[in-house]
């Protein structure tokens, strides 16, 4: 499963009718052996959705594309993106709330420095799920909260399909005993299928090994 991809509950039909194929051909061109066909189908298909299916998951999209080859530029109709930061930032002012995007600004502001801030209070108002664990384990690390973190992480049902986790876990309790699945660095395909890039995976994977696993 992409996680951080998953079609947005409250979408309606139509517009998850929309966004599948572009999400597949995402799928196809992170993780297939071949890559060129999922991006040529992912290139054509991102611009054709209607102007009223362009909410985060579409943005969330185009952050991610742009995040894997940051010298190209995605343009639909008079819309032109240009970086992963303007794609989230576009993607905060359509749907603030959003879990799945509030996961991927969560794992993105611990490898990148210029990442868009969470909103204000997101946590009192995402729906519960493992974005909401994950996302607000970690906001309750950054406030010194280490209980409430493992209460947190501990819930989330599928933890290794975040890249980081095991890292926050540590930084709440350095004793913790580790889900097997995030006990170690990530691996490229675990990586790979959150949306992160190679590169963000290599700083998750050298932060394991600086601390000395």
């Amino acid at each position: 499963m992409f996680l951080a991809l998953a079609l947005n509950a409250g979408a309606s039909p139509a517009c998850d009718a929309e966004l599948a194929p572009i999400q597949e051909s995402w799928r196809r061109w992170q993780l297939a052996e071949e890559p060129g066909p999922g991006r040529e189908a992912f290139l054509a298909a991102w611009p054709a959705v209607s102007a009223e299916c362009r909410g985060a998951e579409w943005y969330l999209l185009a952050a991610r594309a742009l995040g894997r080859t940051p010298t190209w530029s995605l343009t639909a109709g008079d819309l032109t993106l240009h970086t992963t930061r303007e794609a989230l930032e576009r993607a905060l002012q359509v749907e603030p709330d959003h879990p799945a995007v509030a996961a991927f600004l969560t794992f993105a502001a611990g490898v990148h420095a210029d990442t868009p801030p969470l909103p204000a209070g997101i946590c009192q108002r995402l729906p519960a799920g493992d974005d909401q664990r994950y996302v607000c384990g970690s906001v309750a690390v950054a406030e010194g909260r280490p209980a409430d973190a493992i209460t947190a992480f501990s819930a989330i049902t599928q933890p290794g399909l975040y890249p980081d986790l095991g890292l926050r876990w540590r930084q709440a309790d350095p004793k913790a005993a580790l889900p097997p699945a995030v006990s170690g660095p990530p691996s490229e395909a675990t990586c790979m299928a959150f949306g992160a890039t190679y590169a963000e995976c290599q700083v998750v994977q050298k932060a394991w090994k600086k601390a000395g696993r």
